[in-house]
């Protein structure tokens, strides 16, 4: 690598990564020069978007998941292109495709821009894992594994999730129990360890959990599984027809948790009993989402958190219909129990683990068998603080926050990072996942793609004049 400090450099390869340097070959001016940093394995799939499992679907129509903001039907013509479905683009644009050919989307979309921009913006693709960040005299210096320093006068960090952690307290845990306790599912070799007989404790009912049944059905299992969480809420199912998003009008000025669920559930009845579909109402509120956001107050954020997010997701994050169709099978042929309750204790013994169980409601605990346990609780959240390695130079240095829910780092809308003084902080960009607790919902590739659109857009306004202050203004979100 050259001596000089690359312009941007983009720190994750995953899904947002590559988004995000697709947008910065469109909009640098030319003659800058970027890096992004990531692990071969990861480029352009992340977590979502590396599974070769053709059974995992995408969650949302084809017409909807195009990675280029100002090209909605971009992975449409991507598929049409492929040979993909037949060809025939109006069916394609309503199609759940496999989220290992979105993968490969991503990756070609991405070898093609770097491509195409060759002669006006070089792009240097390293394989490697930052283990530090710090800033000096202006200029971001991120250390590698293998000792190599890398700088930047403009830092984006696409980290992706954080590491699952089971939802469950570490004294309530038999250390003997470990061993067949598996965090994180979909890195953790143990998982073709389970047996087609095993009977299997999942920790969520979400999206995760049904990705890993469908991930042990593909491998034969047939043994029980069980699946826990606080409410027992399962991800509902898009309809086989397409609904319309129905805008809903909410009242002006700060907005309650309370007053909010009361609207929203109001015109999803009104809808029904009009005859339409509730998922309209729901497709309806995920343009205004981050705004909505916005007008909550931390307290009524953290009550969203608690009492409702749950369910909001259940019915936000849906699943493809033959995903649900197989999810109804496994539940309809006892391949597959729903509960609602949590786990008390969970000990080793000779042939497995023993799990206390309490379901929702009552007193009375249950012991039940299992051979594992599997963490299904959801994607894991980047934990801010001086403890994490990556950052914690800059966090130490006032640069970069947690948001004040503490779920991952306190950002603007356009991904710009705020330091402990509530402020932006220059050049340095946090986009993703990483500013949910921040933006609300910042996890789709539709809200990513835009998001990465105006962060590239303000890092070529700061690149023109290498180095100066962004032209566009930033102003800290409240409750950031």
């Amino acid at each position: 690598m050259a001596n000089a400090p690359y312009d941007v450099a983009v720190i994750g390869a995953g899904a947002t990564g590559a988004a995000l340097t697709v947008q910065l070959v469109r909009q640098l001016p030319a003659g800058r020069r970027v890096l992004l940093l990531g692990t071969p394995r990861e480029t352009a799939r992340g977590v979502a978007y590396g599974t070769t499992l053709p059974g995992h679907l995408l969650n949302v129509r084809a017409g909807r998941m195009s990675a280029i903001h100002d090209e909605p039907g971009h992975f449409v013509r991507w598929l049409v292109d492929a040979g993909w479905g037949g060809g025939d683009a109006a069916e394609i644009a309503e199609a759940y495709v496999p989220r290992t050919v979105y993968g490969s989307y991503l990756e070609d979309t991405l070898g093609r821009a770097v491509a195409a921009a060759r002669k006006r913006v070089a792009v240097d693709t390293v394989a490697g894992t930052a283990t530090g960040i710090e800033r000096r005299d202006g200029i971001y210096r991120a250390r590698l594994a293998d000792g190599e320093v890398i700088e930047a006068r403009a830092l984006a960090l696409c980290l992706g999730h954080g590491r699952p952690e089971f939802p469950i307290p570490a004294e309530a845990v038999d250390p003997a129990a470990r061993e067949r306790m598996i965090a994180d599912p979909w890195n953790d070799r143990r998982m073709a360890a389970i047996g087609a007989d095993d009977r299997v404790l999942m920790v969520g009912t979400g999206l995760t959990m049904i990705d890993q049944v469908l991930a042990l059905s593909a491998r034969g299992h047939r043994g029980a599984v069980v699946a826990l969480s606080r409410r027992g809420f399962v991800p509902r199912a898009h309809c086989l027809a397409r609904t319309e998003p129905y805008a809903i009008a909410l009242p002006e000025g700060r907005l309650g948790a309370h007053a909010l669920v009361r609207h929203v559930v109001a015109a999803a009845r009104d809808t029904v009993d009009a005859g339409g579909d509730w998922r309209a109402v729901v497709d309806g509120l995920r343009p205004v989402t981050q705004d909505i956001w916005q007008r909550l107050d931390i307290a009524d954020r953290r009550r969203f958190c608690r009492h409702v997010e749950s369910l909001w997701s259940s019915v936000r994050h849906r699943m493809a219909p033959e995903v649900a169709r197989r999810i109804a099978a496994a539940r309809d042929d006892g391949l597959l129990e729903v509960r609602a309750g949590r786990i008390v204790t969970v000990k080793g013994s000779r042939d497995g683990l023993v799990a206390a169980l309490r379901a929702r409601g009552s007193r009375t605990v249950e012991l039940a068998r299992f051979d594992w346990i599997v963490n299904c609780s959801g994607t894991g959240r980047i934990v801010v603080d001086a403890a994490e390695g990556v950052l914690a130079p800059l966090v130490a240095a006032g640069l970069l926050a947690a948001d004040r829910l503490r779920r991952g780092i306190a950002v603007t809308r356009e991904g710009q990072v705020l330091g402990r003084d509530g402020t932006p902080t220059e050049a340095l960009y946090a986009l993703g996942p990483p500013g949910a607790g921040s933006l609300g919902e910042i996890t789709a590739m539709p809200d990513i793609r835009e998001q990465c659109a105006a962060a590239a857009g303000l890092m070529a306004a700061t690149g023109r004049g290498r180095g100066a202050e962004p032209r566009s203004a930033l102003v800290a979100l409240p409750g950031g």
